[in-house]
């Protein structure tokens, strides 16, 4: 049989400061809502730009993948809403206006940046396709030479889990779950590697290219349970 996924920890609404810290109180009851009790909160305005994920099972991680992804197990999810798109540049921006935030790659003044080519630079142990950037930012995804303009409704990057987890509470909302975000990710396919069939070559070079430019982590958020 499956179990149902113990991980969603609600986050606590703090003070705003300028360095926002973020803490997760870990609830000892599952936290997961039934879907009746989602829907009852449809008609809140923070649910307009959201999506509504049906409950269900499926079976989570892969057998073939990395080791920390198996083993394949079965996970029951009760429904949620996930947003609809992306974290954009122009949605954190407001929110490091508001509060004064400074995000980790601000403050160590240096990120990483895919690069799977053999372009010179400090390379990730295990990771060789991304290296290090020095002066890569949310405002400059690829470092100093680069920036957002025009790219306002692009998804955010250069952003780590704390900075996720900080706009999240910001937002009201919190970071969906490992396997909440599997679920959603899968869209209903079964038994494939990726969101877009068997295969790791993507359709086209327009596809190829979508895929690189997701460089980092990017954000959906979910409600606030």
């Amino acid at each position: 049989g499956g179990h149902r996924d113990l991980q969603a920890v609600p986050t606590r609404r703090l003070p705003i400061s300028d360095q926002l810290k973020v803490e997760s109180i870990p609830m000892p009851e599952v936290v997961n809502r039934a879907e009746t009790e989602v829907q009852a909160r449809g008609s809140l305005p923070e649910t307009e730009r959201m999506v509504l994920i049906a409950e269900g099972r499926f079976m989570m991680g892969s057998s073939d993948g990395f080791a920390h992804e198996g083993p394949v197990h079965e996970v029951i999810l009760d429904a949620f809403y996930m947003d609809t798109y992306e974290v954009t540049n122009r949605e954190f921006a407001r929110f490091v206006e508001e509060t004064g935030y400074l995000t980790e790659a601000d403050q160590w003044k240096w990120s990483i940046v895919f690069a799977p080519d053999d372009s010179s630079g400090q390379r990730v142990p295990g990771a060789e396709w991304w290296k290090r950037a020095d002066g890569a930012t949310w405002r400059h995804p690829n470092g100093p030479e680069t920036d957002i303009e025009g790219l306002e409704d692009y998804p955010v990057v250069q952003v780590s889990w704390n900075d996720a987890a900080a706009y999240a509470a910001w937002a009201g909302k919190r970071l969906p779950t490992e396997a909440e975000w599997e679920y959603a990710a899968r869209g209903g396919l079964k038994g494939v590697p990726y969101a877009w069939g068997l295969d790791f070559t993507p359709r086209s070079e327009e596809h190829t290219s979508e895929l690189q430019s997701r460089r980092n982590l990017v954000c959906r958020l979910l409600l606030e349970k």
